[in-house]
């Protein structure tokens, strides 16, 4: 895992979220989200993500799907505007990390 710690704050972790669900062509479960963005930068732990999460869902960011055995997420309207808004506060090395992780995540699900 990398070892760059960028990822600090709440809000970089939620920016990180919202950028990596922007890559994604589908909804996914928090598990698949947890796999896409800890493997971009280990500066945070699970408990700091489930909160950064929750409060992206409590403020209209993300949109769930629960009509599965299990809810799915995707990046909503508002959220993509406050990632394109704040992409540039994430490092390019974590961006690129992301992108890959995503691509790994499609692979997975399909």
């Amino acid at each position: 895992m990398p070892r760059y710690q960028y990822i600090r704050t709440k809000e970089d972790i939620q920016f990180l979220v919202l950028y990596s669900l922007q890559l994604l062509p589908q909804a996914v479960t928090f598990e698949d989200i947890v796999d896409l963005v800890t493997m971009c930068d280990d500066g945070f732990s699970w408990f700091e993500l489930r909160e950064a999460f929750d409060e992206l869902i409590r403020n209209d960011l993300l949109t769930i799907d629960n009509d599965g055995t299990e809810p799915r997420y995707q990046i909503g309207e508002r959220g993509r505007e406050v990632s394109a808004a704040f992409v540039g506060r994430l490092p390019h090395s974590v961006r690129r990390l992301a992108q890959e992780s995503a691509l790994r995540v499609v692979r997975r699900i399909h």
